[in-house]
């Protein structure tokens, strides 16, 4: 298993601060990673939500369900088969 840092470098390149930068940029190195995890994540949260309520909202008024050409394959899970 390959350290933390080596894996780091694997990753971003070139770009990765290596062990002579100084712990300020390593740090803010760190810190702008961490905020661009964090920022996809809030990101995929609000889409799901999104598709989540218009789904939700499409069962509460009962609308019409399009399904037409195609073969629907419902399985019990059991095993039995």
């Amino acid at each position: 298993m390959e350290p933390l840092p080596q894996v780091g470098v694997l990753m971003f390149g070139n770009s990765f601060p290596d062990n002579a930068s100084n712990a300020l940029e390593q740090g803010f190195s760190l810190l702008i990673a961490a905020l661009g995890i964090a920022s996809f994540a809030i990101s995929l949260a609000l889409v799901e939500q999104v598709v989540l309520e218009n789904l939700e909202s499409n069962v509460r008024r009962g609308s019409k369900v399009y399904e037409k050409g195609h073969v629907r394959l419902v399985g019990c899970g059991c095993g039995c088969v």
